[in-house]
């Protein structure tokens, strides 16, 4: 239902009118707090429907209607109550009740209104109890900007981001962004909008869940194109996510197994992320390796392109390992390369890679990132 608006009094006209369509009035406290409904869909109702997707519950009891959203009680507090609890003030005028459970390491935001439960289950269309074989609503999928922030509330509270370490390697450099999830429906609605978006993604179904039993569907991107795109185009509000990206924009690399309380130490540069590959700390070969990376950029930046021997020549480096450092800089997206002709006598002329520092998807990216966590979360 579409209602236009022209001033507070139409306003009001148009939630009584929502309200009655869905077969209940507010009740007394309802009335007494405040609540309104939104009128039209928007991206940030949007948005809290794909939260309430990931981490979620509604219920009732005899009178007592209710809903609440969970999260870990370390890692999504900053996220929980510096954005969620805010953008459910914003769409609904509802404040939660805030609980702790150090049992089961988790932090809770229970909400309780009568007409807020009937409009989520009636007009959202969102399940009671058990979510089940749940998909993505309807009046979302024809919408671009609405499916986008759908996708962004249901990565920060059921995604991970992780950096893996291909090929034997010592570092973490290699980014996946999974969402695993128990609904096969909704896992393959979530693949066909991803690819929709140029993503290339992949589907695991059937995959055992340990910890609780049953079985999980997973849809995941991988590769450092994918990430770029999806900070670009999807997005992320949750600080969880958004320092292990910035580690990896700043370093190269994400230590794993890290809270979010060390890489916030790691961003301000009081705690080195190197020192989680070795114990004894000092001058390590990962030190060595940082610091030659470095310097190649600097060079670059400096000097513009420049060949694998100009580099080893000016940085006195083997040309081996320069190589080496050059593929790995490749891999990450802070270096492009093209053929370049030279003569390399009176006779011939030969063909080169010359290397030519590119970094700006990666700082455009890096700038994204810092402005969520600075100007939402205040945490750097």
């Amino acid at each position: 239902m579409r209602i236009s608006v022209r001033s507070d009094s139409d306003v009001t006209e148009s939630r009584r009118k929502l309200a009655k369509l869905l077969g209940v009035s507010r009740s007394r406290n309802d009335r007494r707090r405040g609540i309104r409904i939104p009128i039209r869909v928007n991206e940030r109702l949007a948005e809290a429907v794909g939260i309430w997707t990931g981490d979620g519950h509604i219920r009732k009891q005899g009178t007592s209607y209710s809903f609440k959203i969970s999260g870990h009680l370390e890692e999504d507090r900053p996220y929980l109550l510096t954005y969620v609890a805010p953008l459910y003030k914003e769409l609904f005028n509802i404040r939660p009740s805030i609980s702790e459970n150090r049992d089961r390491n988790e932090l809770t935001l229970q909400y309780s209104s009568k007409v807020v439960y009937m409009y989520f289950t009636r007009v959202q269309g969102l399940p009671i109890g058990r979510k089940g074989e749940i998909g993505i609503p309807q009046s979302y999928r024809g919408d671009a900007s609405l499916l986008r922030r759908y996708l962004r509330g249901l990565l920060d509270t059921d995604g991970t981001v992780t950096f893996k370490r291909p090929h034997q390697s010592r570092y973490h450099y290699y980014p996946i962004i999974e969402i695993e999830l128990s609904s096969r429906c909704l896992i393959q609605q979530v693949a066909e909008a991803l690819r929709e978006f140029g993503f290339n993604c992949y589907v695991q179904y059937d995959k055992k869940n340990y910890g609780k039993g049953g079985t999980l569907h997973r849809v995941g991107v991988q590769g450092v194109d994918n990430l770029v795109r999806w900070v670009k185009v999807i997005g992320s509000m949750n600080p969880k996510h958004l320092t292990k990206i910035l580690i990896w924009c700043r370093y190269g690399f994400c230590p794993p197994h890290t809270t979010l309380k060390e890489r916030l130490a790691m961003l301000r540069k009081s705690v080195d992320p190197l020192s989680y590959y070795d114990a004894a700390g000092g001058h390590t070969k990962a030190h060595e390796l940082l610091l030659r990376e470095r310097r190649i950029l600097n060079t670059l930046l400096k000097y513009g392109p420049q060949t694998t021997r100009e580099l080893s020549e000016r940085l006195r480096v083997h040309r081996s390992t320069m190589k080496k450092t050059l593929r790995r800089l490749l891999r990450r997206g802070k270096l492009a390369r093209f053929w370049s002709i030279y003569r390399y006598s009176k006779y011939g002329h030969g063909r080169c890679y010359r290397w030519l520092a590119k970094g700006t998807t990666l700082i455009d990216m890096e700038e994204v990132v810092e402005k969520n966590l600075r100007n939402q979360h205040s945490l750097l």
